[in-house]
């Protein structure tokens, strides 16, 4: 997930419930009108819908859905499924969700897509293979439901972590994606994007602080620790490949962002450290000489397995 792993599945987790907490909330306000035009009851509205009355129909299936009753939820929905209604498409996937039922979910849901081109539908699909970490085919699907309703903050914040989790480096995108997501009014939706958003922030913060200083960070201080000035071979060494060959790399970009997100606070904890020094020798020994002796060799691959190595480590001990 490059720069996004630090929130991992805490986030994943918080998008899922956030979209289906958010689903069946927006839903059940959108069809909330159509049971006040049933003034006399249940009884009215039962006489209506076995007459084939289709709002009342849907307000059956509704009112058994709420009320936990799936069976009769049920089957009000497939009497309005004959004519491909929308809403009780909508419910017969939630209820087929909420018995576990995936495989039915996801064919109500689906043809609900197919036929009615029905937003809340393409979003639980996208819910559904996000869980499953199905990241292209979530994708798919979140991004067919923004295109039918682009105020959709949860679909929004879904495409977004596919993106991430399939290491996109369209960042504006992502950061349009993000910033619709955190006015959600989904709280864990809207908490999730805003974590996200914060690391993205940062992730730019230190790539302009790299731009203006040229700096390594973790290389810049083990030099500084050893008295060696900013142009010394290591630092121009290392500089070159990252802007070089590691730049042209299809995970280079997101792992040099991932770098600048991270480095700066690893060199903030070790340099709180009374044993700072040693620590710094310790990860030119290690690491960085090791990394200029495969650049020197024109062994630049290996040079990136050790270079995320290290970062890996550091940020398991110093984060």
């Amino acid at each position: 997930m490059g720069v996004w792993e630090d929130l991992g599945k805490s986030v994943l987790q918080g998008v899922v419930k956030g979209i289906d907490d958010y689903q069946k909330q927006k839903s059940l306000q959108q069809q909330h009108n159509q049971s006040q035009n049933f003034g006399g009851g249940r009884r009215s509205i039962q006489n209506a819908a076995e007459n084939g009355d289709l709002d009342a129909i849907r307000d059956l299936t509704i009112q058994y859905y709420q009320q936990g009753d799936y069976q009769q939820a049920a089957r009000w929905g497939r009497k309005g499924a004959t004519v491909n209604d929308a809403t009780c498409l909508y419910f017969l996937g939630e209820i087929a969700f909420a018995q576990e039922d995936f495989k039915s979910a996801e064919n109500f849901w689906t043809r609900n897509v197919n036929i009615n081109g029905d937003s809340l539908s393409a979003t639980c699909l996208g819910n559904l293979y996000l869980n499953a970490e199905v990241f292209d085919t979530a994708e798919y699907f979140f991004g067919l439901a923004l295109r039918s309703d682009n105020s959709n903050s949860e679909a929004a914040l879904g495409l977004a972590l596919c993106m991430m989790n399939m290491e996109s480096d369209d960042f504006e995108q992502i950061k349009q994606l993000l910033q619709l997501a955190s006015r959600s009014e989904i709280y864990s939706t809207r908490d999730a994007a805003q974590q996200l958003l914060q690391q993205f922030r940062e992730a730019e913060n230190a790539r302009n602080s790299q731009q203006n200083n040229g700096g390594c960070f973790v290389t810049t201080a083990v030099c500084e620790s050893l008295g060696k000035p900013d142009d010394c071979e290591e630092l121009t060494a290392f500089r070159k490949f990252r802007d070089g060959w590691l730049t042209a790399q299809p995970d280079g970009k997101n792992l040099i962002a991932e770098y600048y997100a991270v480095a700066p606070k690893i060199v903030d904890r070790i340099n709180r450290l009374a044993d700072a020094a040693q620590i710094y020798e310790n990860i030119r020994e290690k690491y960085l000489e090791p990394c200029l002796n495969f650049i020197k060799r024109g062994e630049n691959l290996s040079c990136k397995k050790l270079y995320i190595k290290m970062v890996h480590d550091l940020k398991s001990r110093y984060l």
